[in-house]
């Protein structure tokens, strides 16, 4: 009697493979050989910020690596998955030889007949074998990554949002290294393109002496302020004896030009720090809070003199005004307690 250990080694001393393999290619060679007639299809699952399970359906070309977002729901029966493999094939440009899937309940007989009409055989992956569909549960890794792990989901409008928005991305742009750096969707490897260089704004900082910019769109929202328009405020203690306010836009003019440059110049008399604040509802007056002089500031807008300065206690921020406003704001309306 001889042992399988001695079997095994004759037979791979003389270089013949197992008997299944003798007979059958490997599932790898499989895939390779027929990778162009392949799509692969799964299910994953995304759980929202209220603790909502959708699922989500996709299809993968195992060539191009070109993904198909089919359909979002939070009950994947049977007639969904029908429906949506309808879908599917209505607006597929190709024929589907072969599409892989696992052996979900979801997958019923009708949805396997939508593919096999028009030619397709259908390829159930073995129980518990992940590796079996091992494209379709890469790109499964690839979503979570680069998008649901970094993103808070609310509902299935904004998922359905971020996924087509991801999908394109990912077709059009994201190079892969199967493909040679190429996106499934794009003949020419996607290489770096010098364009602009990333301009980067520096930090604000609450100088005692710097002056403060208060910049408004026509609509009455801020924007960054800045003292040219151009240009912003570096991060220095300016040489500047007297504080003052540079308005590039008050609110005194109903009808800006929006050329961004400054129109006026408020002196604080006697020096200050001026910070955040707001307008008065009618526009009139602009409050603002002194935080390193411990007091407050209000300007009549029309003229720009300063009206009133308040004593308050140590470091004032984040000043509001109540009531709330009302046509004019600097989008700035404090914590209310």
């Amino acid at each position: 009697m001889i042992a399988a250990s001695t079997v095994w080694t004759i037979l791979k001393n003389a270089g013949i493979d197992p008997a299944p393999s003798r007979s059958s290619e490997s599932w790898t060679t499989f895939l390779r050989a027929q990778a162009a007639g392949i799509v692969a299809c799964d299910f994953f699952t995304v759980d929202t910020v209220l603790l909502r399970r959708y699922y989500v359906l996709f299809f993968i070309e195992l060539q191009t690596r070109r993904v198909h977002l089919a359909g979002i729901t939070t009950n994947p029966i049977g007639a969904w998955t029908t429906q949506a493999a309808r879908n599917f094939t209505m607006r597929c440009d190709r024929t589907i030889p072969f599409l892989i899937r696992d052996g979900a309940s979801q997958f019923a007989g009708a949805f396997d007949d939508v593919f096999r009409s028009d030619g397709a055989t259908i390829i159930r992956t073995p129980l518990y074998t992940p590796v079996a569909n091992a494209v379709a549960e890469r790109w499964v890794g690839t979503v979570r990554r680069e998008l649901l792990d970094r993103t808070l989901i609310w509902n299935h409008r904004q998922l359905e949002h971020l996924l087509r928005a991801y999908v394109q991305h990912y077709n059009t742009r994201r190079p892969h290294r199967t493909l040679g750096q190429r996106a499934p969707d794009d003949r020419e490897a996607v290489a770096y393109r010098p364009g602009q260089p990333i301009r980067r704004h520096l930090t604000w900082t609450h100088q005692r002496i710097p002056p403060s910019s208060l910049n408004h769109h026509h609509n009455g929202q801020p924007t960054a302020a800045t003292s040219d328009s151009t240009r912003p405020l570096p991060h220095r203690t300016y040489p500047t004896s007297t504080p003052t306010l540079l308005i590039a836009r008050p609110n005194a003019f109903p009808a800006p030009t929006g050329s961004g440059r400054v129109l006026a110049t408020w002196p604080i008399p006697g020096g200050g720090s001026p910070d955040m604040g707001n307008l008065t509802a009618d526009g009139k007056e602009l409050w603002l809070s002194g935080r390193f002089d411990s007091e407050v500031y209000a300007f009549d807008t029309t003229t720009g003199r300063l009206v009133v300065r308040i004593p308050v206690a140590a470091g004032p921020h984040g000043l509001t005004v109540w009531p709330q406003h009302g046509r004019f704001s600097l989008g700035h309306t404090g914590n209310m307690r």
